[in-house]
């Protein structure tokens, strides 16, 4: 027996759910951005929080920009990775 084909109102119907699953994904995801952003002021951590992740930002930006085997990363995420 050959496969039917689904009908335009099958397929919007599965794209709807789907762009109702990811806007409940950004909502939750917007949501533990809050809460952690909190957790840093609460903790008075903010200012050194920033100044490490802009470190780490820029340390990630050279490595990729020297990096010629086109892995993305962290230094420790790939002595993890070679470790294994």
């Amino acid at each position: 027996m050959a496969n039917k084909k689904p009908t335009i109102m099958e397929m919007k119907n599965v794209v709807t759910g789907i762009l109702m699953e990811i806007e409940q994904i950004k909502q939750a995801i917007n949501g533990l951005d809050i809460a952690f952003s909190r957790y840093i002021e609460y903790k008075g951590d903010k200012e050194s929080f920033i100044t490490q992740m802009q470190k780490e930002a820029n340390e990630s930006r050279a490595n990729e920009s020297g990096d010629s085997s086109g892995r993305t990363g962290t230094s420790e995420t790939r002595k993890e990775t070679s470790s294994k």
